[in-house]
């Protein structure tokens, strides 16, 4: 199992992508997908006091398992997502605290998506989760601005504790 808060100074800027990204203005290039209406968003009506997550992987069982462990741990999942653009799309709505993001989804992968995240939203928190424990994925992972990164296999209690620590 890897679990790890990546190392990130807080004050540091998410890296871009290689080429430097951003459309005219500074603004992201569009999202692919994003012309779209969202397929499997379900944003809450009204989120309680607490951390406010977004889940994004595009096998809806592990969405389901990763809200339920989440809630047990009486974190308040504001939405859901099955994959990377419609991830973007739900975090600039919802504006969530953290994100839990799936790496490999179609339209636009996890870690494409966690750099839009981070760039767009510098408050909200990415924990890249994925069913490899692939330092390059990791690596990829921090730097386009996750928090951390998690493997599958981590343990409901390592899943909620990394989502805590990556929310303070």
């Amino acid at each position: 199992m890897t679990l790890s808060l990546l190392n990130r100074p807080d004050d540091a800027p998410p890296a871009g992508r290689p080429d430097g990204g951003g459309g005219a203005g500074g603004r992201p290039d569009p999202i692919p997908g994003s012309a779209s209406e969202p397929s499997a968003g379900h944003p809450a009506e009204a989120a309680p006091p607490g951390f406010r997550v977004l889940v994004v992987d595009d096998t809806s069982s592990i969405r389901t398992e990763i809200r339920l462990l989440l809630e047990d741990a009486g974190l308040t999942v504001v939405g859901e997502g099955s994959h990377g653009a419609e991830g973007v799309m739900l975090a600039r709505e919802l504006r969530p605290d953290v994100v839990v993001m799936d790496v490999r989804m179609p339209i636009l992968d996890g870690i494409a998506a966690t750099s839009y995240i981070t760039r767009e939203l510098p408050d909200t928190r990415v924990i890249v989760f994925s069913a490899f424990d692939d330092e390059e994925l990791a690596e990829g992972a921090r730097a386009a601005g996750a928090t951390g990164f998690l493997t599958k296999g981590a343990s409901p209690a390592a899943i909620a504790a990394a989502v805590q620590d990556a929310a303070r």
